[in-house]
């Protein structure tokens, strides 16, 4: 990034962007957020990982393991958005799989809280 950014704040993530905000979210910023479509949080960081390799690149997961610190899943009824996990992001264990710390795991039907 050549500007001065305190936040690095995407819309919805859905192609080849994904590399490009696991760079700008790795140069050592205050923190950044973005969407994306995941079924859990494991989901949606293998699905951020898929998106970046589109780029014709390898695997980012150690990139996505030290960039991303928090997921956030939000679920939808009816007209209605809730959180419903918290899942703080750890690490990567040796074999590939992502370290994930459940804060929250949904078990209030109308939301964390």
């Amino acid at each position: 990034l050549r500007t001065s950014a305190e936040r690095i704040v995407i819309g919805e993530v859905r192609g080849r962007e994904a590399l490009d905000l696991i760079d700008a979210w790795s140069t050592g910023h205050d923190g950044g957020c973005g969407t994306l479509h995941g079924s859990s949080p494991e989901g949606a960081l293998e699905r951020i990982d898929r998106l970046a390799m589109r780029n014709a690149v390898p695997s980012q997961a150690w990139a996505i393991a030290e960039a991303v610190d928090l997921i956030v899943m939000i679920h939808r009824q009816g007209r209605v958005r809730r959180v419903t996990t918290l899942a703080h992001v750890a690490g990567l264990t040796n074999d590939g799989r992502y370290i994930l710390h459940r804060l929250g795991d949904g078990a209030n039907p109308g939301g964390i809280g």
